[in-house]
């Protein structure tokens, strides 16, 4: 009997293993020193979508007014931004510098293209903490706009006339107040307050005002110049620098050819003035993979510059000029974005650590 029971044990077990044998599941590979092989090749996913369930349903980016020369870049970049990442990008205008950097600090938007001159006045003189993605999305070049039929050729010219040049952007107030003390006429100018082109528009066709200060490149200036005609003031090598000294972020600047066109002006045609640097300001608490999204959908293929480029409105949106100019501490997400693309570099660490300093 015992001898049966072995017996039967024995079948069984040889049963058991000629099934095991047929079963679909893979046995566990035995061990090897083979050099194990490559794992199939997929695209990487980008920081941001590696954290796609943290990104809101909706975020907002803050701009000026339609009709500005940063309109249809942040309009382009609200497209980019839902486009590239997990979220859709609302666009909110706010009628200057003050307005939309203090909807940056409140949380009311992610993010303000403006001037760089404004982050680093709030950075360095009112202490506010914030950070930047970009010092230097691109440069608006800025001039007095005048009518040509009025005669005035040069700033001294403006004595005795009527500016629209008082606003709340402060680098606008630095700018021109230190141009007309560079020509002699501070105390000689009338200045009004200037609120957002379609003010303007209005107060220089009716002759309410004789000069603004505006970017040259802005699309609305051309309403002006088919109704009354518009010209553009050069400055002197003394008034530009005393300007760029008193506003830092600005930088010495001569019209390119692409903004005479868009006035007519013929090529040998010189308009010497000043830009302002464009930045991307900022709190330090957004999350690091939303900085990088950000700048990533931006700025991978160079999408920003191809979009705004169908105008030619704003050339040179480029990696290599982001990190040029930056005026107030880089936000993290951003340095990692510039480090894996390899452009960041010691010098700008140790620019990005000296920025930093200030807080401590």
């Amino acid at each position: 009997m015992k001898r049966i029971s072995v017996i039967l044990l024995v079948a069984v077990i040889l049963i058991t293993t000629v099934l095991l044998g047929c079963s679909p599941t893979t046995a566990p590979a035995p061990a090897t020193t083979a050099k194990p092989t490559a794992a199939p090749t997929t695209a990487a996913p980008s920081p941001s979508a590696t954290a796609a369930q943290k990104w809101p349903d909706t975020i907002s980016i803050a701009s000026f007014p339609k009709g500005s020369i940063a309109y249809p870049v942040a309009t382009a970049m609200a497209q980019m931004i839902s486009k590239y990442n997990p979220t859709t990008c609302v666009l909110r205008e706010y009628a200057g510098g003050a307005p939309g950097t203090t909807a940056v600090y409140n949380g009311d938007v992610l993010t303000f293209l403006d001037a760089q001159a404004d982050y680093i006045a709030d950075y360095w003189e009112k202490g506010k903490d914030i950070r930047e993605l970009t010092g230097n999305l691109f440069v608006g070049g800025e001039a007095f706009a005048v009518r040509p039929s009025d005669n005035i050729k040069t700033v001294k010219d403006l004595a005795g006339k009527i500016a629209m040049t008082k606003t709340p952007s402060a680098h606008e107030v630095s700018e021109t107040n230190a141009i007309f003390k560079a020509a002699g006429i501070l105390d000689k100018i009338t200045q009004v307050d200037k609120g957002t082109i379609a003010d303007t528009i209005p107060a220089m066709i009716n002759k309410k005002i004789d000069v603004f200060w505006q970017a040259m490149a802005i699309p609305a200036a051309l309403e002006i110049k088919q109704s009354v005609g518009i010209d553009w003031l050069t400055l002197t090598p003394e008034e530009a620098k005393a300007a760029v000294d008193a506003t830092p972020g600005d930088i010495l600047w001569t019209a390119p050819k692409w903004v005479l066109d868009m006035y007519g002006f013929p090529a040998d045609r010189k308009v010497n003035s000043i830009a302002f640097t464009q930045g991307l300001g900022v709190l330090p608490t957004m999350p690091d993979y939303i900085a990088y999204g950000i700048l990533d959908a931006l700025y991978t293929d160079n999408r920003i510059q191809a979009q705004v480029s169908v105008s030619n409105l704003i050339p040179d949106i480029t990696l290599k000029n982001a990190v040029t100019a930056f005026e107030v501490p880089l936000h993290n997400g951003a340095i990692k974005y510039y480090k894996d693309k390899g452009v960041w570099t010691p010098e700008l660490e140790a620019k990005q650590a000296k920025l930093l300093a200030r807080q401590r």
